[in-house]
């Protein structure tokens, strides 16, 4: 599940989420703060995703990023707007995972983190004109990660957490000036 604000002074809340069980669809609901209410769910035309969505504001747009479902290891995104999410589109290449994917913006470029098999972390920077950078393998050396990484922008400052290997290192967050 993933939620993030929106609206006029971010009095509003969008949550998206993946079905239940063997139900693939991604689904979301807006929350208005001044109704007190949540809209009914609606779908992401022909979306499918065998874990949670992520959810990020960048350039202007909500937008939520997911992989594929069971054998699809691309990475799709949407953009929320008038009410609903347009059409998913394919992130190139460079970005596959069969895992939870994370994304924080700078306000100029979008980053997106994804755990690859064997715990490897990749962060790519995927800015306004559609192009795709791997920053790098993050962090080398530290224990193999066996969950997607979480990513967070602040005070110039792009954050990677992850959990760890559980035993010698149950959690580790990296930092890098953007």
């Amino acid at each position: 599940m993933a939620l993030v604000s929106h609206g006029e002074k971010d009095k509003e809340l969008l949550m998206a989420w993946k079905g239940e069980g063997n139900n693939l669809q991604l689904y979301w609901s807006s929350y208005d703060e001044a109704a007190k209410k949540w809209s009914d769910p609606g779908h992401v035309a022909g979306s499918g995703s065998t874990d949670a969505p992520a959810l990020v504001r960048h350039d202007g747009a909500i937008r939520m990023l997911w992989t594929g479902i069971e054998g699809d290891i691309n990475v799709f995104e949407s953009r929320f707007n008038n009410g609903g999410f347009d059409s998913q589109i394919k992130l190139p290449s460079v970005i596959q995972s069969r895992y939870r994917v994370s994304a924080a913006s700078t306000g100029k470029a979008l980053y997106i983190g994804w755990r690859e098999d064997g715990g490897v972390v990749r962060v790519a920077c995927h800015d306004q004109a559609r192009q795709v950078a791997i920053l790098e393998r993050l962090p080398e050396g530290l224990p193999r990660c066996p969950i997607a990484p979480s990513l967070a922008y602040a005070g110039g400052h792009l954050y990677l957490a992850s959990a760890g290997d559980g035993r010698e290192q149950p959690m580790w967050i990296c930092r890098r000036k953007m």
